[in-house]
């Protein structure tokens, strides 16, 4: 019954997540987005000290700081503003730092299947999504698509961006911290640039380039730090 109940919490945070990121999407910019999404480094260890008690120190916020000014360069074009899309970004990565830390909160300790967990918390999302769809697209609720490439396309964003990325996430807080990983995904801007450039042909100027090395100093800086506070609480 414990992982029902803690699965379905997840998925409530998960719904909320996917909810506040794809209708904000629609309001704002690509750049204006990654920037503001990647402010879940912040927000995590923020939330991982209220919550959890768990300071993780000055200078990990230093590095912390270093990754947002980096994905700001990264994601920079010509001009930044902020509009009503960028609020519900904004609380979609209140809500991702929430969630991480929670999961920490709720699974450690406890003999949880990693798995059930996983499946649970998206069952939940598609419950929730399919309740949203029926109640405000009914004209579309029964047409299903006869593109092979969309359903190529959903398949892929099913198994790979969704099923496995949640579970390793889940496993991977439970074995570290929340802090760790959300800064760990920090480097997702740097990535998403890489195939934009290598699949999409798109142009990195030298100011995103910058931003790129920042994120990657940033992240192996914060991993040290990490790693050595927990060295020194080991030996005392």
């Amino acid at each position: 019954m414990e992982t029902w109940i803690t699965g379905a919490i997840f998925g409530v945070f998960l719904f909320a997540i996917f909810s506040f990121e794809t209708w904000g999407i629609d309001y704002t910019s690509a750049s204006n987005s990654a920037f503001i999404i990647s402010l879940t480094l912040i927000l995590t260890p923020i939330m991982e000290w209220i919550i959890n008690k768990k300071f993780t120190g000055n200078l990990f916020f230093l590095a912390v700081g270093l990754s947002i000014i980096g994905t700001g360069l990264l994601t920079f074009k010509d001009t930044f503003s902020l509009n009503f899309g960028d609020i519900l970004i904004l609380v979609a990565a209140f809500l991702r730092a929430t969630q991480m830390t929670f999961t920490k909160r709720l699974t450690d300790g406890k003999i949880l299947d990693n798995s059930a967990l996983t499946i649970i918390q998206l069952a939940v999302v598609a419950i929730l999504a399919g309740i949203i769809n029926i109640s405000f697209e009914h004209s579309t609720l029964f047409i299903i698509p006869k593109s092979t490439e969309f359903w190529l396309l959903t398949i892929y964003l099913a198994l790979f961006c969704t099923i496995f990325a949640f579970y390793a996430q889940m496993v991977f807080i439970r074995k570290t911290s929340p802090s760790r990983v959300g800064l760990l995904m920090g480097m997702e801007p740097v990535f998403g640039a890489l195939f934009s450039v290598v699949v999409g042909g798109e142009y990195l100027s030298l100011l995103n380039w910058t931003g790129g090395i920042c994120i990657v100093v940033a992240t192996f800086l914060g991993r040290q730090l990490l790693d050595r506070n927990k060295r020194l609480k080991t030996s005392i």
